[in-house]
């Protein structure tokens, strides 16, 4: 089976894919070596993606102090034109 192919634009230095989440057309950043992603919560607020508290113990500790992240839920995900 063979995929089409994903249009890949530039944003800056930053390499983007079109896509959905929930119904709501944005465009994504590629990153071939992550496996999450880290929305702020304006962006999460912006797509309505409901948010929940991650599991106990990680955090994310810089200038600011700690940060305990939390998980945007996606129920419907497209990825391509």
């Amino acid at each position: 089976m063979q995929l089409p192919p994903i249009p890949v634009s530039m944003l800056g230095w930053r390499p983007t894919i079109p896509a959905e989440l929930d119904g709501h057309k944005t465009r994504l950043p590629v990153d071939t070596g992550a496996f999450f992603d880290a929305p702020s919560p304006a962006e999460a607020g912006e797509f309505k993606l409901p948010l929940s508290s991650a599991p106990h113990g990680p955090y994310v500790t810089g200038g600011l102090g700690n940060l305990f992240p939390r998980i945007a839920t996606v129920n419907n995900l497209r990825a391509g034109p």
